[in-house]
This record gives C-alpha cells, sequence and structure tokens, in this order.
C-alpha cells in the first residue's frame, strides 16, 4: 500500500508540473493581461517548478525549463531583478547539465536571458544574448522544434 501510494503521490507531481507548465504558458501569450492574470501566470509558473522538483522522475532539465517559465512570467510581468534572476538560473543549469539539456534548451536559456536584460535596460548583454539566441536556434536538428523556438523567439524577442 506504502508503495502504491508513492507512485500516486509522484504521478500527481507530474501531472502538475505539466498543467501549471501549459497554463503559465497560456498567460504568455494572452492580450491586455490583468493584474491577476499576471499574478496567475507567475504563480502558475512557480508551482510548476515546485512540482518538477518534488517528482522523482524529473530531471535538471525540468528544473532549467521551470526556471525558464518562471523568467519568462516574470519578464512578461516587467519584474526585472526576478526575471534577471530566474533566467540566470536557467541558463547556470544549462550549462552545468549540458548533457541533459535537448538543443532547444540552449536555445530558450539564452532568449530568456535576451529578455531579461532588455528589460533591464542591459543593451551590451541583450544584443550577446540575442545573438546567441539565434545561433542556438539554428543548431535545433529537429525541424518542428526549430520551427516552435523561432516563433517564440519572433514574438518576445526580434520585435525589439
Amino acid at each position: 500500500m506504502k508503495k502504491e501510494k508513492h507512485i500516486l503521490i509522484n504521478n500527481i507531481h507530474r501531472y502538475f508540473g505539466v498543467q501549471f507548465n501549459n497554463t503559465a504558458h497560456v498567460y504568455f501569450d494572452k492580450k491586455n493581461k490583468t493584474q491577476e492574470d499576471i499574478e496567475d501566470m507567475i504563480n502558475y509558473a512557480h508551482s510548476a517548478l515546485h512540482h518538477w522538483k518534488l517528482y522523482s522522475g524529473g530531471t535538471n532539465a525540468n528544473v532549467h525549463r521551470g526556471e525558464y517559465m518562471i523568467a519568462k512570467a516574470y519578464a512578461l510581468a516587467g519584474n526585472k531583478a526576478e526575471s534577471l534572476k530566474h533566467a540566470k538560473k536557467c541558463l547556470e543549469l544549462t550549462e552545468k547539465f549540458p548533457d541533459e539539456m535537448k538543443d532547444f534548451d540552449f536555445a530558450f536559456a539564452n532568449e530568456v536571458m535576451a529578455m531579461a536584460h532588455h528589460l533591464n535596460g542591459n543593451k551590451k548583454e541583450f544584443r550577446k544574448y540575442r545573438e546567441l539566441a539565434e545561433k542556438k536556434g539554428n543548431e535545433i536538428k529537429d525541424k518542428g522544434d526549430r520551427k516552435v523556438y523561432f516563433d517564440e523567439l519572433k514574438k518576445y524577442i526580434r520585435k525589439y
């Protein structure tokens, strides 16, 4: 009975990690966000990361992606300090555990660093990470993944 309970709880953490991640992402694209929308977006991103950390099958890549979601949520909310803090954590995880990452993880880590630096008015750092984001995006092998990535990049970076 104890083992079945652990399996159930573990699956619940995975389920909520996925669901909260997807829900936060819906808020990213929402136009005219209310203050409540912004708070929900940030809370869903934090909740996704929390559940990924509790899920026994969670990896450093899952934590990296959670940090990415949090950094992006804060960037879209206009919170300069928190966006940069979580973008740095995202990039650090990418650099620390490269063998656990997919090729798109490197691109997205640089995308969110560019967003955070743009928000913070760091023009030189923004240009550096924007260029890296494009370079890493072009290195994504799967055409579908590359398209998804560049669609995101176009929405949030290329407009700058």
